[in-house]
Order: C-alpha cells, then structure tokens, then sequence
C-alpha cells in the first residue's frame, strides 16, 4: 500500500537578514550634534562690534537648538565665544547665573542700544559726520565716494524711521564737503541745473554726481 506523498519545497541556505530593531535604527539615525569649537569655522563669532550682534545671536541660537542647549549651560555657551573683555563683562549680570536664557539675552540688549538696527544713530551723529569730513582733504572721486558710503550708513536709517527729512538729508551732506572741494561742485550744478533755486538744496546725490 503505497502512502501519500506530501511535497515540502526547497529550503534556502543562505541565512535570512534580520530588519533592525528600534534601538539600531534610533542610534544610526540620531547622532547627538555638538557644539562647535570657539575659533573655529563654524563657530559663532562676535568680535565685540555692535553690528555684529545680531548675527552672532542668530548664529549661537541655531546651534543651541541643534545641541538641544538650555538654561544655564546656554547661557555659559554663548559666553564661552565671547572676546576675553566681553565675557567678563557679560559673565558679570547678574542673570548669567540663573537659568533663564531670556531674561540674561534681554540684559545684553540693553548694554548694546541699536544692536539691532533700530534707533542706533541720532541726527546729531550725521551732523557729527559732516564736521569731520569738512576737515578731511576730498580732492578725488574716491574721497568723496568714501564720504557718501559713510553718510549713507547713518543717514539712511534715520531717514526710514522719519528722524531726518530730505532737505535736512541734503543740507548735511554738502555742509560735510570741505569748502575747496564745494567751489567747483556748485559751479558743476548751477550749469547742469540752471532752473535750480537758489534757497533750495541741491539733492545729495546731484551733489555726488557733480563732485
């Protein structure tokens, strides 16, 4: 009497992989990032100027929450890239030894007015500017050029925030040419203007372009 026959199918011999567990996949996929070394490239960096700030902030707060940094050891952090002279002083608040990062950044602000472009310049300070240009030879298109540059770095923010008006704007400027220099800029203008007049400043950049 012949039995039946039960069909097994062919067995492989290589060995089957195994899929990772949640604990493989979460060490492979989770390397803990560390904070850059101070003086390195890809360090925050603050030299102690104020225009730097607000990048130097920006840049310490976009590795902190990478590190997952907070509390008192951010508030260390950040202090740890500082120039010798800035980290004593900003060690010395008296929020650098708590741990709310908030209220120690609040008091830094306040020892830097304007560092984030807002209400750093005063009219006085573009008036302030055109006295000491008056002293400084302006013979060549480049000197006046340099002028410009640093007129427009104090003068353009006062404007924006309607501190200045445009005739005060133009006044300032020619004031900030020494006299040897206006005699032949004024000369340029009346001819290119003649419609000009007389009581009314020339815009700043008629100025430029004549000089």
């Amino acid at each position: 009497m012949n039995l039946p026959f039960a069909y097994a199918p062919p067995t492989s011999t290589k060995p089957i992989a195994s899929a990772p567990t949640i604990a493989q996949h979460s060490t492979m996929s989770t390397t803990p990032y560390e904070m850059p070394f101070c003086g390195t490239d890809h360090a925050p960096k603050f030299d102690g100027m104020l225009d730097m700030l607000a990048e130097f902030i920006d840049a310490y707060k976009e590795c902190t929450d990478r590190a997952g940094l907070q509390g008192l050891n951010k508030i260390k952090g950040i202090i740890k890239y500082l120039e010798c002279n800035d980290q004593e002083l900003w060690a010395g608040l008296p929020e650098a030894q708590t741990s709310n990062y908030k209220a120690f950044m609040k008091e830094i602000k306040v020892m830097y007015l304007g560092w984030d472009g807002k209400r750093r310049y005063t009219p006085a300070d573009l008036q302030a500017l055109a006295r000491e240009y008056t002293q400084k030879p302006m013979f060549s298109g480049q000197e006046l050029s340099t002028y410009l540059c640093t007129f427009r770095k104090i003068m353009q923010p006062l404007l924006n925030e309607d501190r200045i008006g445009k005739t005060e704007r133009d006044c300032i400027f020619m004031e900030g040419i020494p006299s040897e220099a206006q005699a032949p800029i004024r000369m340029h203008l009346m001819i290119k203007h003649p419609d000009h007049y007389p009581q009314d400043p020339y815009l700043y950049m008629q100025v430029y372009d004549a000089g």
